[in-house]
């Protein structure tokens, strides 16, 4: 009971040696995962390979614990305040719009990405990209009213309001954020993405290659 009663905290979670917090400035777009590791597997994966194949800046807090890195680890976009973390106060002053890899674990919608978000220019181009490139087994979801509460980026704390121009939250099904089970160290690199996973990372990059 006493475990269940802490507040999980920005500030608190970057105290544990099992998370790890990077960030690397370069344009004016970033993409952040703020789940990335175990926390919410393969979010730090598509991060890295968009970093490493556009100019995006990027962001990434990993949590690296051998289990329950969810229940540990995880503070909702919504609950993080930027002032806990000089790392990501400073890429929000100095980025002008985001894109929030996350995943989602919504078992009735296996097959969906749901983006949502202030930045309507850029939804609209990630949806599109996204529609383009994956299988049609894949529903794209940018209506608000059809995405869960608690997903829906309606919560005006979270970060994606941080920015300047705003930006836009992508939650991915499971089936889309699977990464080959390398070594602890090779695990969290962009060469872990393979299939369906690495065309999302592939998508996003082609709309930012197209809006820097």
């Amino acid at each position: 009971m006493l475990q269940k009663s802490i507040t999980k905290t920005l500030a608190n979670i970057l105290l544990s040696h099992y998370i790890k917090e990077y960030v690397r400035i370069k344009d004016k777009i970033a993409v952040l995962a703020l789940h990335g590791g175990f926390i919410e597997r393969g979010t730090e994966q598509i991060t890295r390979y968009i970093e490493k194949n556009s100019n995006a800046s990027i962001y990434i807090i990993s949590g690296r614990a051998k289990r329950q890195n969810f229940k540990k680890f995880h503070v909702t976009s919504s609950d993080i305040n930027i002032d806990e973390s000089t790392k990501l106060k400073t890429i929000v002053s100095s980025c002008d719009s985001c894109i929030t890899i996350h995943g989602h674990d919504k078992t009735e919608f296996p097959n969906t990405i749901f983006l949502a978000g202030p930045d309507k220019n850029l939804l609209k181009l990630l949806a599109f990209s996204l529609k383009n490139k994956l299988p049609a087994c894949y529903k794209v979801e940018v209506e608000t009213e059809n995405i869960p509460e608690d997903i829906n980026c309606s919560n005006k704390n979270n970060i994606v309001y941080k920015f300047k121009k705003g930006g836009v939250q992508i939650e991915l099904p499971q089936s889309l954020r699977t990464t080959r089970n390398n070594n602890l160290t090779n695990h969290y690199s962009s060469s872990a993405l393979f299939g369906d996973s690495l065309v999302v990372a592939q998508a996003i990059v082609r709309v930012i290659k197209k809006n820097s």
